[in-house]
């Protein structure tokens, strides 16, 4: 049947044999497998699906940094790379810095991951005149100059160590000039123990690390409720609007979204469905109803949810009674599709990106 097609749609369907930006491990290797065999079928399909084997690389320890720096990545390879995943926790500066800076021979690298808490600098990005998106995980930024990333739309800090003046600085638009969607979690500063070793302290307060002009310049912000209060005013206000990820436990707060966490497949998720779904209700109902001329609170959830409540009566039951209570209260739900997700706290960004993008946009025209 193949031969049936021509190259274009063909090579469309081995694109979905690609993993998504930063997928997990297992994941990664079985893409890999799979396009490895493919290459095998014929030399059409060799031809076809071999740049793909080199748009997704992955680094986790020095060998598999020489099998991706060594392995005859000719020039045209290196020209398919589109995501870089660098996850070298535990691992020295010699080997960290190094998987880093070959990211400087990747032309039209677009998604870049760094996880390492050994980084000496970031500056080599400087060079990376393509990149979309940075994500930078459990890394210790405590004497780093920022890089100027003029491309960068979308940055995510995770499990990071830096000061607050650094952040500051960094977060600033003459270093981020295009940046749109900031997502900040379990963002913490260092500080000397009394036994004099090197610890730190935090979630830092979020209204202290992102400040104006950024703030006006961002779409979204992505944050947990460690970070930043929930009824504080960068949270409860709209510039920008604020995406809070709850981990399957809302604890009673409100704030603009209430997105949840997709680990309903256990025996014990439906009653965690049943319980999400009465606190997002109670949350709703001791919250301020949106006035007539603001945004509906979005309640972003999971669409396997839906597929629950059609198997158990309690679930369908919780799912008519939030349903209620959001009519009540100018909610509105957006029920998303939780597969293909790199990262569980991805669920519902870019709906909600979407939907931040209709508020600010919505403002704006209010405004002339």
């Amino acid at each position: 049947m193949s031969d049936r097609l021509n190259d274009d749609v063909l090579l469309l369907i081995l694109e979905d044999l690609s993993p998504p930006p930063f997928p997990k491990f297992w994941a990664y290797s079985q893409y890999q497998d799979t396009l490895r065999r493919v290459c095998l079928v014929s030399l059409r399909f060799l031809a076809l699906a071999q740049p793909l084997l080199g748009r997704h690389l992955e680094v986790r320890d020095w060998r598999s940094f020489e099998r991706v720096r060594d392995g005859a990545m000719s020039e045209a390879a290196r020209s398919s790379t589109r995501v870089y995943y660098i996850d070298l926790s535990g691992m020295d500066c010699f080997v960290a810095d190094p998987a880093v800076a070959f990211a400087e021979r990747l032309p039209n690298l677009q998604n870049l991951r760094v996880e390492t808490e050994t980084l000496s600098t970031l500056l080599g990005l400087n060079r990376h005149v393509g990149l979309r998106r940075l994500e930078l995980h459990r890394v210790d930024l405590l004497d780093h100059t920022p890089p100027i990333l003029p491309h960068v739309e979308r940055l995510k800090l995770s499990q990071l160590v830096a000061t607050i003046e650094h952040l500051q600085q960094m977060l600033r638009p003459f270093y981020l000039p295009s940046l749109r969607f900031l997502a900040v979690h379990d963002v913490r500063e260092p500080i000397l123990r009394p036994d004099g070793r090197l610890g730190h302290r935090g979630p830092l307060p979020l209204k202290d690390i992102v400040k104006q002009p950024m703030l006006d310049q961002l779409d979204v912000i992505h944050t947990v409720p460690a970070q930043a209060d929930v009824l504080g005013p960068i949270a409860r206000g709209l510039n920008p609007p604020v995406l809070f990820y709850l981990h399957a436990d809302v604890a009673g707060s409100s704030t603009r979204a209430l997105p949840l966490s997709r680990h309903i497949a256990a025996d014990s998720g439906l009653v965690m469905v049943e319980r999400i779904m009465s606190r997002i209700a109670t949350a709703l109902e001791q919250a301020p109803t949106p006035a007539a001329d603001e945004p509906l609170t979005l309640v972003i959830l999971a669409r396997g949810i839906l597929r629950t409540a059609d198997r158990w009566p309690d679930v369908a039951q919780a799912v008519r009674a939030l349903e209620t209570t959001c009519d009540a209260h100018r909610a509105r739900i957006e029920w998303v599709e939780e597969r293909g997700l790199s990262d569980e706290t991805d669920f519902g960004v870019d709906e909600f990106w979407r939907f931040a993008r209709e508020v600010r946009a919505a403002q704006r025209e209010a405004a002339t």
